[in-house]
């Protein structure tokens, strides 16, 4: 399973359940199913289009590839997931959201998965694993340049088209309560402990096996170019992260 998988699986869909809003631990397990469930219909559809798009790739018919078996994946794959949501519910209640959920979850998202890809930088650089560097650098450079510089400038140019000031100044607080909110529910901790096992298995090295950074340091840094940049992306500045990890 690739490493963005394992992100979602193993931090992702866990840290947003933990945090979700919900009227109640029974509607949250309600909520869970049934979005599993939603994606477990569409299976066989999502199957084809990853066949179909593999055979591209390759310049290949679909037909003629060897394939594993369908449900024996679709199987393994819903199993785990249920396990991982499981336990995510027998956890802490979830925060009590200070900003909209639907631009809160935006920050939430882009900042987890850029901070897991430094967090695997760091500690690949440290263990002299430089033939992924690239490639983390340009993960991070994805979720924060992209994805989350891109979503601020969106509701920046939204912000604009109200008429009046007392209603921009209103969404301008709301979009920075969003900011702020998403980045104070991303989970270190979970993210750190993922990018040691994740290194340790590419590596093929036991998790204590492994020199480490202070993973302090590495996060004190990147949450302050990660504050601002999105200070810099409120205001309409440029982003103190162009060109930078």
């Amino acid at each position: 399973m690739g490493n963005e998988a394992e992100r979602r699986i193993e931090v992702q869909i866990p840290s947003f359940i933990g945090v979700a809003p919900t009227n109640g631990r029974f509607s949250r397990l309600n909520l869970v199913e049934e979005t599993i469930g939603g994606v477990e219909k569409r299976s066989s559809q999502i199957w084809e289009r990853v066949v179909d798009g593999v055979g591209r790739a390759l310049k290949t018919d679909p037909s003629a590839l060897r394939l594993p078996d369908q449900n024996e994946l679709a199987s393994v794959f819903f199993l785990r997931v249920r396990a991982r949501c499981a336990a995510a519910l027998k956890g802490r209640n979830p925060e009590r959201l200070s900003a909209r959920p639907f631009d809160l979850f935006f920050v939430w998202d882009y900042v987890s998965a850029a901070l897991t890809y430094c967090f695997q930088r760091e500690i690949a650089v440290a263990n002299d694993y430089l033939k992924r560097i690239n490639w983390f650098d340009d993960r991070v450079d994805t979720y924060l340049e992209c994805r989350l510089d891109g979503w601020i400038s969106s509701k920046r140019l939204t912000q604009t088209k109200r008429i009046y000031c007392c209603l921009e100044r209103r969404a301008k607080i709301e979009m920075e309560a969003a900011i702020r909110a998403g980045i104070n529910l991303v989970p270190v901790d979970m993210i750190w402990h993922f990018a040691i096992n994740e290194i340790a298995r590419q590596l093929d090295k036991k998790p204590s096996e492994l020199l480490l950074p202070s993973w302090q340091t590495v996060a004190k840094a990147f949450f302050t170019k990660v504050e601002e940049m999105c200070a810099a992306g409120v205001s309409n500045e440029e982003s103190p992260l162009k060109g930078t990890t």
